[in-house]
């Protein structure tokens, strides 16, 4: 890319631009906040987790430390849709509207509006989950406190990773619904695709495969691996460790986010 000017002594000359990642990375940002869905969706997954454990803590209550965590973020599941949902708006909602022609003309480096896409994802999910994950588990606490049932602290043993955890696979899932949106450039079919992903296919799988070899296979979908670094999904002989479920989550998004790459380059847009 490159621009032309005039000086008062010469004639016309062309200049070199450079458009850096950290341009391409700025544009992205500033499409992100510009759009309102990006900020109701960021809000309701804040909302519906500290709302849920509210909700939780006053009603269900909790027997052990343990059993805390697990009511505190009883919203999880919801939340996880949501965040997706955002992810799948990211990457296909450009599609709808035709505007990804005119981001594409901006950035003719295909891979750069994207990987600016995902860096700009990254860093909001994991600031919007992070604020709804801490959120959540201070005020559920406090109302499980104040109830008399035991409340769980942020330095008992596994308390902070199960959060550290839970705030990893809310981002995770925020990049597969990227992913996903980018494949199929349709905003419905994307967040069709994504729930039924972690709701529906998981439960079929446990149902349909034989038992010899069906769970695992099972733990390495993403909701399943999630139990490897939170138990806020449970765990049991067939979950994963903490590094091999970390590996797995990520193994679906470079797979996701990768193979969109490689469609948005060889087609047209």
């Amino acid at each position: 890319m490159s621009t032309t000017i005039t000086t008062d002594v010469g004639a016309p000359r062309t200049v070199p631009y450079r458009q850096t990642m950290a341009t391409v990375i700025r544009f992205e940002w500033i499409k992100a906040r510009s759009l309102s869905s990006t900020w109701f969706l960021a809000g309701a997954v804040i909302a519906l987790m500290i709302a849920f454990a509210i909700i939780a803590a006053a009603v269900q209550g909790a027997d052990t430390p343990d059993d805390a965590v697990t009511t505190i973020m009883s919203g999880a599941s919801i939340t996880v849709l949501v965040i997706g949902i955002l992810g799948c708006l990211t990457g296909a909602r450009e599609y709808g509207s035709r505007m990804i022609a005119a981001t594409m003309s901006a950035v003719p480096r295909r891979w750069k509006a994207l990987a600016a896409k995902a860096i700009v994802l990254t860093g909001l999910s994991v600031v919007t989950a992070a604020i709804a994950v801490a959120g959540a588990f201070f005020i559920g606490a406090a109302v499980l406190s104040g109830n008399g049932d035991p409340a769980p602290a942020l330095g008992d043993p596994g308390v902070l990773g199960d959060l550290l955890g839970m705030v990893l696979y809310l981002t995770v899932v925020a990049l597969i619904g990227l992913g996903v949106g980018l494949l199929l450039r349709n905003v419905a079919g994307s967040i069709g695709t994504v729930a039924a992903g972690l709701l529906l296919v998981p439960g079929l799988m446990a149902g349909l495969l034989p038992d010899s070899w069906g769970p695992a296979v099972l733990k390495f979908m993403p909701s399943e691996a999630a139990a490897g670094i939170t138990t806020v999904y449970g765990t049991g002989s067939e979950s994963l460790g903490a590094g091999a479920a970390i590996i797995v989550e990520l193994a679906w998004v470079i797979v996701l986010v990768g193979g969109a790459v490689v469609a948005v380059n060889r087609r047209d847009v």
